[in-house]
């Protein structure tokens, strides 16, 4: 590009003045305790509909440089590439956590070790798009133009990716599709069957050091039954055997502390605690409050005990009687799952959160994440709630919007005055080229 058209840039940002639309998120929390502030932005997956009105400030196809910078609303991959250069440039220590893999600029996805073609990057949904953002930060740092003040964390893959781990937790591949054959079916509540009798050693075991002495019994039902839990059974297994062996995790090895921590969620909270015992404490506090309220609803289904009555009517040929008598409770236990297997996701994001010394902490993930973040946050840990704008939790999509507005956002995040900053000092256009060589690359 010409020096012309760097002028003309330079003029256009003198314009921009208050930035109070985000597209994008569904919601925005920010929180603080003096030191440190979080800003919480939540998404609504596998879709881009229901945004802000009109065209916003992008990024253009390269993802080298922002397009229609006359507009008063960004969308959120121009508000993070704003954002995150600025605070570099202003060497604002920063941490951003987001919820999807990086995806390589030759249009792939990896993820679990599978490779995805991409139609085109970001079409489906946001998340997606900043994963292809982010992948110069992933595969070569020289080309990460938001170092060294930004670190870029996909916290899906370093919580998922570690094979030592299998996945993240027992209650993944029960967290899964919901088995529609009846065989399968009974195989899928009797693995849940053991697991809620043991429920409490299996928490231990994924959340502190010394769990995982507790779990022998785990392991000895799961074996035995083999024959009835089937392929769920063996998945579940596999992964609790997996964190019972003694590997050493050098990243957990802390003076005083035992290194062999097998599992990710209690090496990170036993990383914390030489740093911040008070916030471990908080974290563990959190984890029992709400391990125990779901483990209770659990515990009191009667519908877990229903499998003799599946069976029975699978043996007289009565699949289609058996079937209903599942959906009618299916969801709440598959809910259960779903909902435990967050909550150790979610402690071990904001441990690592904790862990690192960033002033500015963003994270952007799925709304039902953000919601568990604000209550360990400001509940647990006692951080002043600045701004709660849009819709939490995981509502249906009908109500809510993709789009934040509010007249104190330029107020509270500053995005004009960031990109007037980056526009004048350079520091977009340096990116610019950095990128493209990167493309080139």
């Amino acid at each position: 590009m010409d020096r012309g058209s760097i002028r003309s840039n330079r003029s256009t940002a003198a314009k921009i003045s208050a930035i109070n639309f985000i597209n994008g998120p569904v919601s925005l929390i920010i929180l603080t305790n003096g030191d440190k502030t979080f800003y919480l932005m939540g998404d609504k997956h596998n879709s881009k509909d229901r945004g802000c009105a009109g065209e916003c400030i992008t990024l253009n196809e390269q993802a080298s440089n922002l397009i229609n910078t006359e507009k008063k609303c960004m969308d959120i991959n121009a508000v993070l590439h704003t954002w995150l250069l600025y605070n570099n440039q202003e060497k604002i220590e920063t941490d951003v956590f987001y919820e999807a893999p990086f995806v390589h600029r030759s249009h792939k996805l990896r993820k679990r070790g599978v490779t995805q073609d991409l139609d085109r990057w970001g079409n489906k949904m946001w998340l997606q798009s900043l994963g292809y953002l982010f992948s110069p930060c992933d595969s070569d740092r020289n080309f990460c133009v938001y170092s060294p003040s930004v670190r870029i964390h996909s916290n899906i893959r370093h919580y998922l990716s570690d094979t030592r781990s299998v996945y993240a937790n027992p209650f993944s591949y029960l967290a899964g599709e919901m088995p529609d054959k009846l065989n399968e079916i009974i195989e899928w509540l009797s693995t849940l069957n053991i697991i809620r009798k043991h429920i409490g050693s299996i928490i231990n075991a994924i959340t502190k050091p010394s769990g995982f002495s507790e779990i022998r019994q785990v392991i000895s039902e799961l074996r035995a039954n083999r024959n009835s839990t089937g392929q769920y059974g063996v998945d579940v297994l596999n992964t609790i055997e997996a964190m019972a062996r003694n590997i050493t995790t050098k990243r957990a090895i802390v003076a005083g502390e035992t290194p062999k921590i097998l599992h990710r969620v209690a090496a990170q909270l036993l990383k914390l605690r030489s740093k911040d015992p008070k916030a471990v404490e908080a974290l563990y506090n959190y984890i029992n409050n709400i391990s125990s309220s779901l483990t209770e609803q659990l515990v009191s289904q009667k519908d877990l005990q229903s499998l003799a009555v599946l069976k029975f009517l699978r043996d007289e040929g009565q699949e289609y009687e058996a079937l209903a008598i599942f959906r009618e409770f299916a969801g709440n236990l598959w809910l259960f799952c779903m909902s435990i297997g967050a909550l150790f996701m979610d402690v071990y994001t904001i441990a690592r959160a904790l862990y690192y010394d960033g002033k500015e902490i963003i994270l952007y993930t799925g709304n039902v994440h953000n919601a568990n973040y604000l209550e360990i946050l400001g509940t647990e840990l006692r951080y002043k709630n600045l701004l709660t704008l849009g819709s939490l939790g995981s509502g249906n999509i009908g109500t809510m919007s993709r789009c934040i507005s509010d007249p104190k956002l330029e107020q509270y995040l500053g995005l004009g005055k960031k990109l007037h900053s980056i526009t004048e000092s350079g520091t977009l256009k340096n990116a610019e080229y950095i990128l493209n060589d990167y493309a080139l690359a």
